[in-house]
This record gives C-alpha cells, structure tokens and sequence, in this order.
C-alpha cells in the first residue's frame, strides 16, 4: 500500500470508529434524524458527513439551497455551510470564536447556535473554501521543488497565524486557575508520566519541565488566545497556492502562554506512516521549512539582529516543550481540557507516542540555537 493510501485509510478508519462512539451514547438521536435536521434549518438540499471526525462530534457539509431564499442584503448568506451536532459537555464557545475572529480575521468562520435537537446542541457556520493541507502534502521524504515552494507558503501563513496571536498577547493572566495551581498540576502529571510506560516516549524532557515549570506559568508573560488543537485537519487552503482560508473547529479554544502551539510547525515539515514504518517521518527538506517559518515570523515582528533572534526562540523552548508533551502524551477531555490520564502505549497510540518522541527530538533543529543561547531564561520581549 502506498503511504498516501495508507494515511487516507487510517483517517477513514478512525473517523467511522468516532461516529460509531458518537451515535451510542444513550439518548443522542440517529445519524439519519441528524442529516434531516440540519437540512430543514438550514434549507439545504443536500448534506454529507466531513472526511474528517471529531471524537465529540459529527459534522455535515451542507449545500444547493435555492439561491430565490436568497434575502435581499442579507451579509450571512453562505451557499454551503457546516452543521456540527456536539455532546452537550462540549459546548463551543462563541465567545471566544467571536475573539478569535477578531484577532486572526476571517480564516475564522462566523458561527452561530441553533435550537438544539434532543441532547444534541448544533452549531451552524460558514463553510471556508479549500482542503485540508493534510490530504495535499507529499507522503514521501523525497520531496519535488513545486511541493517545496507550496509548503513554504503554508509556513508563511503559519508565521502569520503566529503573528496575529502574539499581537494580541495581553499583559496579565487570563487562565481561570492560578500561577501555583497550575504549577502544582503540571508537575503531579510529570509525575504521572515518568511512572508510566510513555515515559520512555519522552524521556530527558520530563525533567527539563520540571526545570522550567515556574518559568513558563509566569503571569507577567501575559497570555494569547490560542486554538486549542491545532493540527491539519483543521486548516483549509488553497490547493493551488497553499494558502490558508480556513482555520476550524475552535471547540478547544483557550488561553494559554505563546508557544504551545509551536509543534504544528514541526508536524508540517514530515508526516506520520504505520508503526511498521517508524511513524513520523521528516521529509528531505525539513530544516529549509523550518527556517522559511521563522524568516517570516521575525519579519512579521521587525526582529532583525540575529541575536534578538535567539534569545526569541530560547524563551519559546520551555512553552513549547509543555504544550508538546501536554497535548499528545495525556487524554483531553470532550471540551478539550488535559485530564491526568497519561495516553497507553498501544497499536492505536503507537504513531501518535513515536510523532511525539520524534518532535521533542527534533528541538536543536528546529530551534537552531547557538551554544551561549542553550539554557538561558529570560523574558519574552515585549510585543512590537
């Protein structure tokens, strides 16, 4: 099989098995009253499932309402739009959709709530045009120039994402817990996983969490507005030019310090195959990726001197390690948050343990510090 089919497979596999979990909590209506219902609210004529699934969801794409239903100036008109039926213990938060719309523009799609249907809330959006950069990028390490010069482009629009979420960084705390409360939970789950079998997956990095913990939960850092869960299942581009029209699903949204989620990045520079395979893998060009990101990230901010440069990149380290582990080596919860529960080494984790063993090896690359930069802490610079 070759290694674009065999990602599309796993990726259908697993979106049936999170449909298949969705629709048997007792109470929740049919996948078939759920396609009814989201074409009488919305006049649609047509609706079909999304390719890809969330494990708290199911989202349908919907299209062909008579352009005659048509109000005249009506602004919210969308020929196609996206109906998403949630579990009522992850309920989106508008609000912070609406921010995010503000912050990053209109990659973020306008939505609202509709009457809920039985235990069911529904959420109605716009539909942004393009595909999942996922489905487009090579499924080899060997990568051809035009593929190059696409993938770059993503970058740049990754360093825009960025750019936007550090311009709006506000100077106090926002999270609803405390500097010492967060403290206290990161270290008992570094705790948790040194003394589990995934441990091995994250090695060294455990202790430079530690190392670093009081540092990263630092109120006067300030905090940014971030996705949540970002991966590329939830950019939409254009398959021509690779750049991004779409950003979804910010059911996960929350604020934190910048630099969690740095790791998309680094999963855009390589892609994942069976266990058989080795998992995550890098392509050819990665480290040129890499650099094109942080040339564009340092253009958006005017940081110009190379050793303003550095220590930019060294006060991201330690955030960027947390999120990392945080993300992809503990459960989340149906409304996105970290519970303590450390994910089981098993043949459904094993590729998600190994891309997180391999993204935390991958820190000299990706960062490119020089020596006198490795272990300094210091503050963020202030925001341009």
């Amino acid at each position: 099989m070759e290694p674009g089919q065999d990602q599309e497979r796993a990726s259908a596999t697993l979106s049936a098995s999170r449909l298949d979990a969705f629709f048997s909590v007792p109470g929740t209506p049919s996948r078939e009253q759920c396609d009814k219902y989201a074409l009488s609210i919305t006049g649609h004529k047509r609706c079909r499932a999304a390719s890809a699934q969330g494990c708290q969801s199911y989202t349908l794409i919907c299209e062909g309402r008579p352009r005659s239903m048509k109000p005249e100036g009506d602004e919210t008109w969308y020929d196609v739009e996206v109906v998403q039926f949630r579990l009522g213990e992850s309920r989106l938060n508008l609000e912070l959709i609406k921010t995010a719309r503000v912050i990053h523009g209109d990659i973020v799609p306008e939505t609202w709530l509709a009457a809920p249907l039985g235990n069911l809330l529904v959420y109605v959006s716009e539909m942004k045009a393009g595909l999942c950069p996922r489905d487009l990028a090579p499924t080899t390490s060997m990568m051809k120039k035009s593929q190059h010069g696409l993938l770059e482009k993503f970058m740049e629009g990754l360093a825009q994402y960025f750019k936007s979420c550090w311009v709006s960084k506000l100077d106090h705390l926002v999270h609803p817990d405390s500097q010492d409360t967060r403290v206290v939970r990161t270290w008992d789950r570094m705790q948790l996983l040194r003394e589990s079998p995934t441990g091995a997956f994250v090695g060294k990095h455990i202790e430079l969490v530690e190392q670093n913990m009081a540092y990263v939960h630092e109120p006067s850092h300030g905090q940014i507005l971030m996705h949540g869960d970002l991966n590329l299942t939830n950019f939409l581009v254009d398959p021509a030019t690779f750049e991004i029209n779409g950003l979804v699903d910010w059911a996960s949204a929350k604020y934190e310090q910048f630099g969690y989620e740095l790791y998309i990045v680094q999963m855009s520079t390589g892609y994942n195959t069976t266990m058989e395979n080795g998992g995550f893998v890098f392509y050819n060009n990665h480290k040129q990726l890499k650099r094109a990101f942080w040339k564009a990230l340092f253009k958006h901010l005017r940081i110009e001197s190379l050793d303003e440069q550095a220590l930019f990149k060294e006060t991201l380290r330690p955030a960027w390690r947390l999120g990392l582990i945080l993300r992809e080596a503990f459960v989340h919860s149906a409304d996105g948050r970290i519970t303590n529960q450390v994910v089981v080494p098993s043949p459904d984790t094993g590729v998600q343990l190994l891309q997180l063993q391999r993204l935390l090896d991958d820190e000299d690359d990706f960062f490119e510090l020089p020596p006198a930069a490795q272990g300094s802490m210091l503050l963020l610079p202030e925001a341009p």
